[in-house]
């Protein structure tokens, strides 16, 4: 991203204000509450790859930053890219700027933009380091859900690939900004409970062996896509691995994708609540740099 001087918020200060949300209004200068209106060489040009329950969740927050544009979207599913168009084509629309979202079926064709700054990954947990580490060697800053990485290995080429190419990444760990999470970071490290010994996190359960049936795969979806890295053959489609909507009317996810209780596919809550509780615990102790 180009840095932008003139604004109290730089372009590359974007991703930190991001993380905040809607909270992150409280803290913008008094011009930005006023609704000036911010010059198309002085926005955040955004592409957004995975669009399922959370990237929806997190336009919002982007949304509520100053000189945010969403010009791309990328996902293996044409409905989804469907349903993301049609919502950020009519919030741009709404904040006079150029409406325009284009649609990908493949992320890397989204990367190849000249124009997009920025981009969001909230693809599931084994397409986060294949797309993170694109987008970095394509020039691009990154804002990707948590858990960063499906293994170690993976996090380890992730950072050596955003170091490598000077990118801002962000994981998206918004459970950092919550007041009471915050609050309770603050009691630990003022010694009010006195001297930590130990830390329990309760996260739920280990990932448990694939059992769901196969079933035909629909015609809007890239399976093989979708499958990507995991290129396993015991692994087949089922609706309540990637949960399906439609677009007119509009019916939404009727449940988070299931692919990370299961061995082949996730993690199970170890990386999904865990991911939250275990950054809370390290952000307490002053470990972050832990590892």
């Amino acid at each position: 991203m180009k840095e932008n001087t003139k604004k109290g918020v730089s372009r590359r200060e974007f991703l930190g204000l991001s993380a905040l949300g809607l909270a992150s209004l409280t803290i913008l200068p008094s011009w930005k509450m006023a609704g000036v209106r911010i010059a198309p060489s002085d926005r955040v040009v955004l592409g957004f790859i995975g669009l399922g329950q959370q990237a929806l969740s997190d336009f919002a927050g982007f949304a509520a930053c100053p000189g945010v544009q969403v010009a791309a979207c990328c996902d293996v599913d044409s409905l989804k890219q469907l349903r993301f168009k049609k919502r950020i084509e009519t919030w741009q629309a709404a904040k006079s700027m150029a409406p325009r979202c284009d649609m990908y079926e493949f992320y890397e064709d989204l990367l190849e933009r000249k124009d997009i700054d920025a981009v969001e990954v909230a693809t599931p947990d084994h397409w986060h380091a294949l797309n993170t580490i694109h987008a970095a060697q394509a020039g691009k800053d990154v804002y990707c859900q948590k858990p960063l990485a499906f293994t170690i290995r993976e996090g380890l080429e992730m950072v050596k690939a955003v170091r490598g190419n000077k990118r801002v990444l962000q994981v998206g760990s918004q459970q950092r900004s919550s007041k009471e999470f915050q609050k309770a970071i603050e009691l630990v490290q003022s010694g009010a409970i006195g001297h930590i010994e130990k830390i329990y996190a309760r996260v739920g359960a280990p990932p448990k062996p694939l059992d769901l049936p196969e079933m035909p795969v629909p015609g809007n979806l890239n399976w093989n896509k979708w499958m990507g890295p995991l290129n396993d053959p015991k692994i087949h489609y089922h609706p309540d691995l990637c949960p399906p909507i439609t677009v007119d009317p509009e019916q939404n996810e009727k449940l988070w994708g299931a692919w990370r209780w299961y061995q082949e596919t996730g993690n199970g809550y170890t990386a999904d609540w865990g991911a939250h509780m275990f950054d809370i615990a390290q952000a307490a102790i002053g470990m972050d740099g832990s590892g």
